[in-house]
């Protein structure tokens, strides 16, 4: 079961209206994320892939989901963290600096994530 969102975090632009790492490590949550009703009844996890580095570097706990303030869009959602984000002790890259990165919010398992070598074997189509 895909248990888990991958967000993809560009380099910092140092402006309180963008999202990303340091802002999800400073704040403990991830704003304004499109999610559909059934993936956010299934999402436990956050795993952030950053652009700069072509890897999956953290990963929290999803502690709740609310709606978000983005009135035009009711699927936007805020996740709030029961925790700190913290670095994976293996970072999950493309496989050989080959393929593409996480372009959009994707979705894994926790199991998945945990066992990957690099990015590809998330994609896997043998997957549930």
């Amino acid at each position: 079961m895909d248990d888990t969102v991958i967000m993809p975090a560009a380099p910092a632009t140092h402006t309180d209206e963008d999202w990303g790492l340091d802002r999800a490590l400073k704040d403990g949550r991830w704003e304004a994320i499109l999610m559909a009703r059934d993936k956010q009844e299934r999402v436990k996890y956050l795993a952030v892939y950053q652009t700069a580095d072509s890897a999956i570097t953290h990963l929290a706990r999803v502690d709740r989901i609310e709606l978000g303030q983005d009135l035009r869009d009711p699927r936007k959602v805020v996740l709030h963290f029961d925790g700190p984000l913290r670095p994976l002790a293996h970072p999950i890259r493309i496989a050989g600096g080959l393929g593409s990165g996480v372009q959009g919010r994707e979705y894994t398992s926790l199991y998945d994530l945990l066992i990957a070598r690099d990015i590809g074997d998330l994609r896997r189509t043998d997957r549930e």
